[in-house]
């Protein structure tokens, strides 16, 4: 559904506004390669080359929801993390917390580390979701293979808090004995 989307604004702002179309399709083509490129990449990256990726994601959707805010508090950037293991985080906080909202909303994206561990924490003031029917779902693919990537390649974890009608912290704890 993202890429059509996003061919879809693409394709609007050509009518309208075909340098910010130009623009789009530059970041567009940036979040691309990084998809194809790491897509079967089973070594950690660095936190800024998955930052980059992030970053090119953010700016399609802030083309597309402008009323959104995505913020940056980036206090770590000297280790590894299994690629594409944050981008998808703020897609879903985008996606299933922010747009259930009826206008605007913000994630937050940070990093931080303490002497035993790296952490990487992506927030929303979304609409949150009940965990238990969550469970019960199981149609969650997306995160068992975000969590099983982060276990397998970094030995760390994710962990995800959520309150409904308040917004849901996804945290990944990648130990430092292992990345360094």
């Amino acid at each position: 559904h993202f890429i059509y989307n996003t061919l879809g604004t693409i394709e609007q702002l050509c009518m309208d506004e075909p340098e910010s179309a130009a623009s789009l399709v530059h970041n567009f083509s940036l979040y691309l390669r990084g998809n194809f490129t790491e897509l079967n990449n089973p070594a950690p990256i660095s936190i800024s080359k998955e930052m980059e990726h992030v970053k090119n994601y953010v700016s399609i959707e802030l083309v597309r929801f402008p009323d959104i805010q995505v913020k940056y508090d980036l206090r770590a950037s000297e280790f590894m993390i299994p690629a594409l293991s944050v981008q998808p985080l703020v897609e879903n906080a985008i996606k299933h917390g922010l747009m259930g909202l009826e206008s605007g909303g913000c994630v937050e994206i940070s990093t931080y580390e303490t002497e035993k561990a790296y952490y990487v924490k992506v927030t929303d003031d979304g609409v949150g979701f009940d965990k238990n029917n969550v469970l019960k779902n199981k149609k969650h693919i997306g995160i068992s293979n975000i969590r099983g990537r982060i276990q397998v390649i970094s030995h760390g974890t994710l962990t995800i808090e959520s309150t409904v009608g308040i917004g849901t912290t996804a945290l990944i704890t990648i130990p430092k004995e292992v990345t360094e």
